[in-house]
């Protein structure tokens, strides 16, 4: 098994279905890991050809449960989506 699959083990249910794993970062004080939402459109936006992805918005830090003494910090951030039609 993977490090980053045994991590998914210790992180909330289904968060693996929407986030890839990009970095993690151990240190003496925290664990640190970078999530980025999965480029997953819903079924209405994947049927309009004029949805694009515009890059991904600023990371937002979240503490979540400590682990082995440590907090555990996810760093996560979410994609950006444009319709070319509307400019919205």
């Amino acid at each position: 098994m993977k490090t980053s699959e045994a991590f998914w083990q210790f992180l909330p249910a289904g968060l693996n279905e929407l986030f890839e794993m990009v970095r993690f970062e151990k240190t003496d004080q925290s664990y640190d890991i970078w999530l980025d939402e999965k480029k997953k459109l819903s079924d209405e936006d994947y049927r309009n050809p004029n949805i694009v992805a515009r890059g991904y918005t600023d990371y937002v830090t979240i503490q979540d449960y400590p682990m082995r003494g440590r907090p555990v910090y996810l760093h996560m951030r979410k994609n950006k989506w444009c319709d070319k039609k509307t400019n919205e």
